[in-house]
């Protein structure tokens, strides 16, 4: 089935034409990541070969891809949280690249595909929460590994996110960071990617409930099952060894952190002056 007639059998073409790119636009970016592809080395290769390096040296593969993490995700210090939070004339308004969040690790495990031997999910930070199920205390945490923020909105969401999971954030503490409590983030979404001196902050969206530390070795170990969160992520097989099945939403775009309305930015906007 040709892509476009493949969008519209899974009921993607709604989706499209009321929010996001011209359909031409869309239809273009799908055809060429679709081109990309094809070009790539196939998933279950990729594993083969990284289940091999790591056989050869369990320890130093996984001291060396956890620096190779951290490293790509610190390239993307500076780049903006969202063009909607932007207006025309702004500097951070139309620009190539935005990373929520979520996206700012997606990026970054898409880039050492072949070092991970898996391909990650489209969704947000809920998914990478449920596919990192090893739990950790503060005093426990290492520099590359994850923080998951759990909250409640306060407004402008029709419903919470899967495990109340609402934001992501990677420690670096005081080797690679500002401080011992410092981190690397997404999180003024007015801002840009940057390394935060505390993981402690107070949120104009959400209420935080509870602050999870996640250990980065499943997938470092070449792990990626949404094991916490079983029954919410269907339909994507990171080891190649499946078909893949088109969700509800557009096959061209990647779950965002959040889906606020505008009164909710608005009164976001407030609370921080912006």
């Amino acid at each position: 089935m040709a892509p476009l007639a493949e969008m519209t059998a899974n009921g993607q073409d709604e989706a499209l034409l009321n929010d996001g790119p011209s359909l031409q636009d869309a239809f273009k970016q799908f055809r060429n990541r679709k081109r990309q592809q094809q070009r790539q080395v196939p998933t279950k290769e990729l594993r083969r070969r990284a289940a091999e390096r790591r056989a050869a040296d369990p320890a130093g593969d996984k001291a060396r891809l956890r620096s190779k993490f951290i490293a790509k995700c610190l390239e993307s210090v500076g780049v903006p949280y969202a063009e909607r939070y932007h207006k025309p004339g702004d500097a951070l308004y139309g620009l190539k690249e935005y990373l929520d969040c979520c996206a700012l690790f997606r990026k970054a495990l898409r880039q050492l595909r072949p070092d991970f031997g898996f391909d990650i999910g489209p969704w947000n930070q809920a998914y990478l929460f449920a596919t990192l199920p090893r739990k950790l205390e503060l005093s426990e945490v290492r520099p590359g590994d994850l923080l998951f923020v759990e909250g409640t909105y306060f407004k402008g969401r029709k419903k919470q996110q899967k495990g109340n999971i609402v934001h992501v954030e990677m420690f670096l503490g005081a080797e690679l960071g500002s401080g011992p409590e410092s981190t690397l983030a997404s999180r003024d979404h007015w801002g840009c990617v940057s390394v935060q001196d505390s993981f402690k902050y107070v949120s104009p969206w959400y209420e935080i409930t509870a602050l999870h530390w996640r250990s980065l070795d499943d997938w470092l170990e070449g792990r990626c099952d949404p094991v916490a969160l079983p029954d919410c992520f269907q339909g994507h097989d990171p080891y190649g060894e499946k078909a893949q099945r088109v969700g509800k939403k557009s096959v061209f775009d990647d779950e965002g952190a959040d889906d606020v309305d505008d009164e909710a930015i608005a009164a976001a906007a407030a609370k921080l002056k912006v």
